[in-house]
């Protein structure tokens, strides 16, 4: 609705709709929130998405995300700083609408539930700003946030193999000869299979978001996400693997170093250079004694050869002199 005078006596209504053959109409038909921003931009939260109207009919939309699941939004409120912050079925969505990211926050972060209301939200003058859910009210400040997703250092914390806990000891064949956060290389034979490395961070907040990846420097171009701080390796190929670990918070890899530890996996002697060795050993051998068996039998049968003919020419001279007595 809008006027054309000041007087408001003569309002000019246009509906919008969604339309599912035009990717830029209204995503949703059921609006739950409308919200102007300081810009002036036009904001509409629907039961399948965030939209932005650009005038003539036309509407930018925004819909799920990793770090936007649930694209029910029912209330939309703008911060001091500009970002918008999503109340939802899924917990509180702060998007920011130069980039159009979105950062999620749920229960791990403190939230008493994850569902919201419908536009009950409000900002007092301090700028810290109440959503209204099915836990209660929930009261925050954004500039109290931006701390809670600072990287934490990260080290190990243990290592088990077949089960067994490893403790470091002088003794020579002994897996861990120094304590493990002072340890950069993990020497494994072949058969030390299934093990698990342990990893902490130095976080003490009793609610953080945080996932953990892993990857191998020369074989994995993504990372491996966590279910928990601790990896689990059933079978490595024999030689030498560069393991890297970092967090994550709402999806965004921590602007630390990672967390590294080089691994090197022995293989069974039959496969290693000494296996090689004894092979090419064996194998000379085998060749020298083929060759002088086929040597031998050759000179052998060249004898054969010449004591046959040294006979026959014994015989035919014996028998010439025998013929010349007579």
């Amino acid at each position: 609705m809008s006027f054309q005078e000041n007087s408001y006596r003569n309002p000019h209504f246009e509906n919008f709709r969604n339309n599912r053959g035009k990717s830029e109409s209204l995503s949703n038909n059921a609006v739950l929130e409308i919200h102007i921003d300081k810009k002036n931009r036009f904001w509409a939260g629907t039961r399948n998405g965030l939209n932005l109207y650009l005038g003539d009919q036309k509407f930018k939309s925004w819909m799920q995300h990793p770090q936007f699941p649930n694209s029910v939004v029912k209330s939309i409120q703008e911060d001091n700083q500009g970002g918008l912050w999503l109340g939802t079925n899924s917990g509180l969505v702060k998007f920011n609408p130069e980039d159009s990211s979105f950062c999620r926050y749920d229960l791990e972060d403190g939230l008493p539930a994850l569902e919201f209301n419908i536009s009950a939200k409000f900002k007092d003058t301090d700028g810290s700003i109440y959503f209204g859910g099915t836990g209660g009210v929930t009261k925050f400040n954004p500039l109290d946030l931006q701390s809670i997703d600072i990287a934490k250092p990260l080290y190990f914390s243990g290592l088990r193999i077949r089960n067994q806990e490893i403790s470091p000891t002088r003794f020579s064949n002994s897996v861990l000869k120094n304590n493990l956060t002072n340890t950069i290389k993990i020497g494994l034979l072949y058969k030390q299979f299934p093990f698990i490395l342990r990893f902490s961070s130095i976080d003490f907040r009793l609610n953080k978001n945080v996932e953990y990846g892993y990857k191998f420097l020369s074989t994995d171009d993504e990372w491996n996400m966590l279910t928990e701080s601790e990896i689990q390796f059933l079978d490595l190929p024999s030689g030498d693997h560069t393991l890297l670990i970092n967090g994550f918070s709402r999806g965004i890899k921590w602007e630390q170093a990672p967390l590294k530890m080089e691994l090197q996996i022995r293989p069974p002697w039959w496969t290693s250079w000494l296996g090689y060795t004894v092979y090419i050993l064996v194998a000379t051998i085998l060749v020298f004694w083929i060759y002088r068996f086929q040597l031998s039998r050759r000179l052998a049968l060249s004898e054969s050869l010449r004591l046959r003919e040294v006979s026959r020419l014994k015989n035919s001279l014996y028998t010439n002199i025998t013929h010349e007595f007579r």
